[in-house]
Parts: C-alpha cells; structure tokens; sequence
C-alpha cells in the first residue's frame, strides 16, 4: 500500500487556476517523494510517514481546510498486516489415501497468506479454470461447466489478451480472481504463472521477496478486508511446478501455455486428476498508517455544499 493522498474538494474555476503547479515544482515534489529517503513509502513505515507529513504541510502551504482527524490534514488508516510464516507444504497426490509428492519451496512454489486465519489446512481436488474469468462484455466464463464447489481452483495469471486496458488489469488481478473463486464456491486458489509472466517477473525474482509483509484495510468491527477470502491464496506456483500440477491432465502444459498466449486466450478447463495436501501458517498483526486529507471550499453558493472526491497514491 503506497502513500495514498486524499483531497476532499468543490473547487471554483479561480481557485483551480491557483493550485496550477510549475513543471519545476512537480519535478521537485516528485523527486522528493520518490527519494530513497521515503524507503519505498510502505504504509506503517517511516518512509511513509515522513511523505506523509511532507504532503500535509504542501496542503497547508496552500491553504486548504485540515480534512483530517482532530483538526489536522492526517486521518488514521488502521491496517491489517499479515506474511508467511515458513515454507508451507503443499503436496499433491491421486486421492485421499495415496501417498503425496510434496511440491518444492522456491522452485515449483510460493505459499499464499491470508489475514483472515493463522493457520491454513486443506485437502482437496484441483480444478484448472483457466485465467478465472468472468466477463460477461467480453462473452467469457472461464467457470461455465465446472463445478469448482468445496475444490481448489487452478487459474493462470493476468487475462486474456484480447481484453485491453484497466480491464484487463482488473480481470487479471488477484482480488478479482479470489472473489470470482469464492462466488462460484472454490475453497482455494492456486495462481499459476504463464510464459508471459515468466518473462516480466521472473519466479526466481519473486522468491526473492516471498517474507515481505501484506497489508489491508480493516472494517468498522476492526476484521480484516479481503476480498474472496474465503478462497483462500493457497500459492503461486512457477512453470516448474506447473508441470508436476498438469501430470496425467487431459490436456498437455505445453499446448495450454501455447493457448494462454494467443490473443483469444482461450484455453481448455478442467478437472485435474490430483488433489492438493495445503498446510500453511500466517503471522497476523495490525498497524496504522494515514491518509493525508485536505478541504477547498467552494464559492459557488448552490454547489458548495456539495462535495467531490479527489484521491491519489
């Protein structure tokens, strides 16, 4: 969660021609805020609270209302944060009572995490939906005729190509496919990496960053907000552990990582001949980050009761 930066505004035409920067000073708030001093300004951090006060005294500089708590421009966040804690084990096996092959951390794995439950156990049959997607502009169900109820889905990372622009970024993001998992009844859901994937973010490269703690927003009763939690991020697993998920599988890897590349992206779905064994730990904590939030009146006398919403991050 980077720094997010909200400005709550009804801005006449006067006071918008007020707060036109310079190309100068964007390029000296932008290097400021983008300086290895902010740390990469992860929320909870001190990186993040030192942009954040650094934006709160921009927005005083320019006269805005604090919109904030208590009078002042920061209002609180509290946050759920959540990271692995060791390895996991995820094994595969034909049913039940066979014996399991254990997939191995690092090369054919990531283990998922979850704020919602410090432990994660699950025994169940795997279900390859493709990318997971269902877009009814886009004339796609990647569910229709599977029955993932009670299962772990397999879906491929990021969306079709054929799908452009923001929806192809909402599609392919993670938190539409757990929600989309869960909708239609799935328990888990493994992400697995394509060629493309392989290519942009080498699974070597995210390995390397696997103990990086998550965060999240929290309600009003303080429980975490994940969207699709209840099917539960059991891993991403790299093409090498593609390749032990799709032995026996109607279908081979190679010709199904073929199809995910072609623009239509429609590839083949179906029941896997093998179950996963998922044993996980999460370590689960809270913190508290900021928005910084500031208020232009309006002069308009029938509009300045009104408010529009400005954000940024």
């Amino acid at each position: 969660m980077k720094l997010a930066v909200a400005v709550l505004a009804l801005v006449s035409a006067h006071a918008a021609q007020a707060f036109t920067p310079s190309a100068a000073e964007i390029e000296a708030h932008v290097s400021f805020l983008a300086s290895d001093l902010m740390e990469g300004r992860e929320a909870g951090t001190r990186g993040y609270d030192l942009a954040a006060s650094y934006v709160a005294t921009r927005f005083k500089a320019l006269g805005l209302t604090p919109a904030g708590d208590a009078g002042a421009y920061l209002q609180t966040v509290p946050l759920a944060t959540f990271k692995p804690v060791g390895e996991g084990r995820i094994a595969l096996k034909a049913d039940k009572d066979s014996p399991a092959l254990p997939l191995e951390f690092g090369t054919d794995y990531l283990p998922g995490t979850t704020p919602l439950s410090p432990f994660v156990k699950l025994d169940a049959p795997l279900v390859f939906v493709g990318f997971g997607v269902v877009a009814p502009k886009e004339k796609r169900n990647d569910y229709k005729g599977l029955d993932v109820r009670g299962k772990i889905v397999v879906a491929l990372s990021g969306a079709p190509k054929s799908i452009q622009g923001e929806e192809r970024a909402h599609y392919g993001n993670i938190r539409t496919k757990r929600a989309e998992a869960e909708r239609h009844g799935a328990i888990g859901l493994i992400t697995l990496y394509t060629r493309t994937r392989e290519k942009t973010l080498p699974f070597a490269r995210l390995a390397r960053g696997w103990r990086e703690t998550s965060m999240t927003s929290t309600d009003v009763a303080g429980l975490p907000r994940f969207v699709g939690g209840k099917a539960t991020p059991v891993a991403t697993v790299s093409l090498s552990g593609a390749a032990k998920l799709f032995a026996g599988a109607p279908v081979p890897l190679a010709d199904m990582l073929t199809a995910a590349e072609s623009k239509e992206g429609k590839v083949p779905r179906f029941e896997l001949p093998l179950r996963a064994e998922v044993a996980l730990k999460n370590d689960i904590g809270t913190g508290l980050s900021s928005n910084v939030a500031g208020l232009v009146e309006g002069s308009d006398p029938a509009l300045k009761h009104e408010v529009i919403v400005l954000s940024a991050h």
